[in-house]
């Protein structure tokens, strides 16, 4: 389950890995946003089946996922909200808890979570940091092991400059999990022809030029 799912960017690359992996799977997406759930829909081959509905509430029996995902809504903790992260609390910031009460709820064999950086720094009641050591303690509470790190897409081979914090998380006593190898890093990506802002003209090198576009009406 991909819970706060969006357009489906997270249930995609999780079903390409399953697929290398020659693993069949099915992803539920769930958003509250009619316009993610059309888009997620629209492209159903690479994402899942997705359902509108408030992540607050889900309508699903217990027990029934083997893997909860998802990336709560940012914006109180993004770098680009400074407005918000001077006040110290955005009412959205608190959906990174409804995510770990999903986790206990529903008690998955793993799960991932993923936000942006200046979630590790905002503060709770004066503590740095606070907003995401109280995560961490919620997912060791409800039995999990995990392991966090802050990841930059383009060292994936990712056509982008993307920092984001995920947590992977097992439940204590099943295999633990681990982050995939980086793929294109270099102490050079700046103006290293292999990396960094090279990777999104090797990606689109071979595209045809498109001078006209077609509006996709629902």
């Amino acid at each position: 389950m991909d819970v706060g799912s969006g357009a489906g960017g997270l249930s995609c690359g999780l079903n390409m890995a399953f697929r290398k992996a020659k693993k069949k799977v099915e992803i539920v997406g769930v958003d509250i946003d009619e316009d993610s759930v059309l888009t997620y829909q629209k492209n159903r081959q690479y994402t899942g089946q997705a359902i509108k509905a408030d992540m607050r509430k889900l309508p699903f029996r217990k027990a029934v996922f083997d893997m909860v995902v998802g990336g709560p809504p940012c914006q109180g903790f993004s770098f680009s909200n400074p407005q918000a992260r001077k006040k110290g609390y955005d009412p959205r910031n608190d959906f990174i808890y409804v995510f770990a009460e999903i986790v206990r709820n529903y008690q998955p064999a793993y799960f991932l979570f993923e936000n942006v950086p200046g979630l590790l720094s905002l503060r709770w009641n004066g503590e740095k940091g606070g907003w995401f050591r109280r995560l961490l303690r919620q997912f060791s509470l409800s039995g999990y092991a995990w392991e966090w790190r802050l990841l930059n897409a383009v060292h994936y081979g990712v056509p982008q400059n993307r920092k984001r914090v995920i947590v992977l998380g097992w439940m204590i006593g099943l295999p633990r999990w681990h982050f995939p190898t980086v793929t294109n890093y270099c102490p050079d990506w700046e103006s290293c022809l292999e990396c960094g802002p090279y990777v999104l003209q090797e990606k689109i090198r071979n595209y045809p030029n498109v001078k006209n576009y077609a509006r996709i009406e629902r």
